[in-house]
């Protein structure tokens, strides 16, 4: 009987092919304290090494622009740009510097101290999703340290093509690369549901099943394994000269779904008859194929914080109408509903535009008695977009009938002035 060890399931479809087994680890950190003298020349290598994983994450974005203009990559771009977003933080540029200066630590000493700091702040978070993405900043911290760590690999991953990659983690790099070279399937002993590299799997089609117990230990490399992304199955196959057979022809890059997905039998009904329209709830319009191909009818919520979360500048109205355009045009006609920004949630002040900082407390429509040209703006965007199918409004965290109403004035005051249908 064959050989089966199990994870999660995390990106559906079977894939298999001989194990390449990435041992990349994390590597130990020499806490080592510095002379006063030093503190400059220190901070420039901390300075250093930020750029050069920079510098990778650009080339992937220049790879993914060229080659490849699929949803799907847009989401990979998505990814990578929430990666830059975590460099340039203030709390882990201005933290990592502030140490090296106050307490003359060395560079990998200061950021794995900043780490820490993060990693208990994450842990601290009520959503699990959300404390789950501290995967995704742990995978990126490794770059970072691989590079201030003397001897560190910062070799970029070679992936071979139609190969089971087997690893501990991987970076939003590195799940680019798994899947621009066509990997059969990707096997990983950390990783969650939520993280972004399951996300990159599950748009690009390629199967992932994660938290697989001591995978790199377990799996030899060159071993024939078979991949079950619906049942978290990874299964070791008999095969003659598994090492020296070439595995099966690369799937193209972000091609879509390797298995086609069922999507949910329509109409819905409850026990009693009741009709019911199950709709996608999202972030990103990126995550739009997938609520699709999954059966959903329309958006019930589109939040908008991530179109202004880590930006210095406020987003432009133009921008704001195009985005709002393409998701209501992706779900047409069924009903898109977009919510009015709130200020509320997860994020930090310095993850907002400087003109949204300071007013973490005016929540859902307050923030239209400080600041009334941002709804504004967003509004007269919402009536742009109004045409391209089925768009409603939510207005979040209202009190008061003057407050629909005033909104209500405003909508059809900009739809006066752009000559729009109310």
């Amino acid at each position: 009987m064959a050989e089966v060890y199990t994870g999660i399931p995390t990106s559906p479809g079977q894939g298999s092919g001989p194990a390449q087994v990435v041992r990349v680890d994390r590597p130990e950190v020499d806490r080592r304290s510095i002379t006063r003298r030093r503190i400059g020349s220190e901070q420039a290598r901390f300075d250093a090494a930020v750029a050069e994983v920079m510098a990778d994450l650009e080339r992937t974005e220049a790879q993914l622009r060229a080659d490849d203009p699929s949803e799907q990559a847009r989401l990979a771009l998505a990814l990578v740009g929430s990666h830059r977003a975590v460099l340039c933080d203030p709390l882990l540029i201005v933290g990592v510097h502030r140490l090296i200066s106050a307490e003359r630590l060395c560079a990998e000493w200061a950021l794995e101290r900043v780490l820490g700091d993060l990693r208990a702040s994450f842990a601290r978070l009520e959503s699990p999703e959300l404390r789950d993405w501290w995967r995704d900043v742990e995978a990126l911290a490794a770059s970072l340290l691989r590079r201030l760590v003397p001897g560190g690999d910062t070799r970029t991953l070679r992936v071979r093509p139609g190969a089971v990659l087997v690893a501990r983690q991987l970076s939003v790099v590195d799940a680019i690369a798994a899947v621009r070279a066509g990997s059969a399937a990707v096997v990983l002993e950390g990783g969650s549901l939520t993280s972004h590299v399951a996300i990159l799997c599950r748009s690009a089609g390629l199967p992932a099943v994660v938290a697989v117990k001591d995978a790199c230990a377990r799996l030899p490399p060159g071993q024939w394994l078979g991949v079950d992304g619906d049942l978290g199955h990874v299964e070791l196959l008999e095969r003659e000269g598994a090492e020296e057979t070439e595995p099966g022809p690369a799937r193209p890059a972000f091609a879509g779904p390797s298995v086609a997905i069922d999507p949910v039998a329509a109409p819905l009904h409850t026990a009693c008859g009741q009709a019911i329209a199950l709709r996608a709830n999202l972030d990103l319009r990126l995550d739009a194929d997938f609520a699709r191909r999954h059966g959903t009818l329309g958006v019930g919520l589109l939040r908008t914080i991530y179109q202004y979360a880590g930006h210095q500048a406020l987003p432009e109205e133009d921008a704001l109408a195009q985005l709002y355009a393409e998701v209501v045009a992706d779900f047409a006609p069924e009903p898109v509903t977009i919510r009015l920004l709130d200020l509320g949630g997860p994020l930090d002040e310095a993850d907002l535009p400087e003109a949204l900082r300071g007013l973490q407390d005016c929540r859902g429509i307050r923030l239209m008695g400080q600041r009334p040209e941002v709804l504004d703006s967003q509004l007269r965007a919402l009536c742009r977009a109004a045409s391209a199918g089925h768009l409603r409004i939510l207005v979040p965290f209202v009190t008061t009938v003057d407050e629909v109403s005033d909104v209500r004035a405003r909508v059809d005051r900009f739809c006066d002035d752009l000559d729009l249908d109310t």
